[in-house]
């Protein structure tokens, strides 16, 4: 047990650092991209690299920025049958999905160690003015999947071995259960039927009124 809370802390401590890299490299494209526009449109001249290395930032914080995005829940879902399926049935579909997940991360990763490798054995370089060593982007790929890679073992760990402890509160469920929707539409109707009343007292009670003005 102490080995895989060991295990999470580290994985957490990687997962945030990734997302700050992310955040980093989503501002420096920003950035970069603000100081050419400007570099046109006023002196007529360019950084020569912008569109370049706004490629690479994208890299940077897709990959690092990946394993947040999946510990929250964030990614596009399609939710019709799964919101339907029971929360003990789910847990295990989960279970079976995730495994399918890590097998595919895992194939890219030899995928990503491959490219990262060659083009660092063999000095490949970009074809633009830059020259820029290929692999430190590819490499963005590979140490931004082992980072997901970890994160993906604890989510789909961690729910049996200490019942979801490491896990943090999915911000990003796009629909609830069936039987939240019954009772989303039971104390709809409730309310419904409470404020239709109420309007019917109230208008009772101004004819009343009414007629005893008149």
């Amino acid at each position: 047990m102490k080995i895989w809370q060991g295990y999470c802390k580290v994985t957490d401590v990687l997962v945030r650092i990734g997302l700050v890299i992310g955040g980093i490299a989503v501002c420096a494209a920003a950035a970069l991209v603000t100081v050419d526009v400007f570099l046109r449109g006023i002196f007529n001249v360019s950084t020569m690299i912008a569109d370049e290395y706004s490629c690479y930032f994208c890299v940077a914080m897709t990959f690092f920025g990946g394993a947040m995005a999946y510990r929250q829940g964030s990614f596009i879902n399609v939710d019709i049958f799964y919101a339907k399926i029971k929360p003990e049935v789910r847990k295990w579909l989960d279970l079976v999905l995730n495994l399918i997940g890590i097998a595919f991360v895992i194939f890219l990763l030899s995928k990503a160690w491959y490219i990262t490798s060659y083009s660092f054995t063999g000095d490949v370089r970009s074809a633009s003015i830059s020259r820029t060593p290929l692999f430190i982007p590819q490499g963005c790929m590979f140490v931004g999947l082992i980072i997901f890679l970890m994160e993906m073992v604890v989510c789909t760990f961690d729910p049996f071995i200490t019942g979801g402890k490491n896990l943090m509160e999915p911000v990003g469920e796009a629909m609830p259960d069936e039987s939240e929707f019954e009772k989303l539409g039971t104390a709809y109707e409730a309310d419904g039927g409470e404020a239709g009343a109420a309007q019917q007292s109230d208008a009772q009670a101004d004819n009343d009124k009414g007629g005893a003005e008149t």
